[in-house]
Parts: structure tokens; C-alpha cells; sequence
């Protein structure tokens, strides 16, 4: 995917908004570049997603780790595994000296 996993680009919205206020949260159906798609391409598209509809209340929702299964910091305690994709085991930031200096790219340094 030139753009990135769409699991990972939906978790902020799937997680951070959908399932934090209550929902339960299906996977998505997703169509990928419908305009470059042919007339036939684009009808399968739609017969795809009415079958969606018609089954969904049937689908089962994504699994997510509850609150648990959660350190204070909000990482995952140790020997928990992430239910869902997107859902990464956080590494604590490296800060202070220990951090390997970044150089900026050519033509990015300050004037």
C-alpha cells in the first residue's frame, strides 16, 4: 500500500473515538481506487458492500484489550498480547543523552 495499512491509519478513529465512547467496531469495507476502476470493477464494488449491509448485524466486531490490560502509563502490561492491529506494544521514549543525535536532511537546516 503506497499510502500505509489502512488498520493502522483507522486505529486513532476505530479506537481513540469509536470504541472509547462504546461502540463496538466492525472491520471496514474498503474500496481501493474506485475512479481507476472499470464499470464492472466499480458494480462488484457495490454488490460487495450491499452483501455487507445485509449481513451486518452478523459480522463479529474487531476484539480490543480492555482497560485490564493496562499499565498506569497505558502501555500493555507485560504478557498481554495486542487484539487488534494497530494496537502496538508502546516502547518508553528515549530521551536524554542515551538518544543518538538526528541530523536534519540536506536543505532542511535553519537559516
Amino acid at each position: 500500500m503506497p499510502n500505509g495499512e489502512m488498520e493502522i491509519i483507522l486505529w486513532p478513529i476505530r479506537n481513540g473515538i469509536l470504541r472509547f465512547t462504546g461502540f463496538d467496531v466492525l472491520p471496514p469495507q474498503i474500496s481501493y481506487s474506485v475512479n481507476y476502476r472499470s464499470e464492472a470493477e466499480r458494480q462488484a464494488m457495490i454488490s460487495d458492500w450491499e452483501r455487507r449491509l445485509e449481513g451486518l448485524f452478523d459480522g463479529a466486531p474487531i476484539p480490543f484489550n480492555g482497560r485490564d490490560d493496562y499499565l498506569n502509563d497505558w502501555r500493555l502490561k507485560p504478557g498481554i498480547a495486542p487484539l487488534a492491529v494497530g494496537q502496538m506494544r508502546a516502547q518508553p521514549a528515549v530521551t536524554g543523552p542515551e538518544r543518538p543525535a538526528q541530523k536534519a536532511p540536506a536543505g532542511d537546516e535553519p537559516d
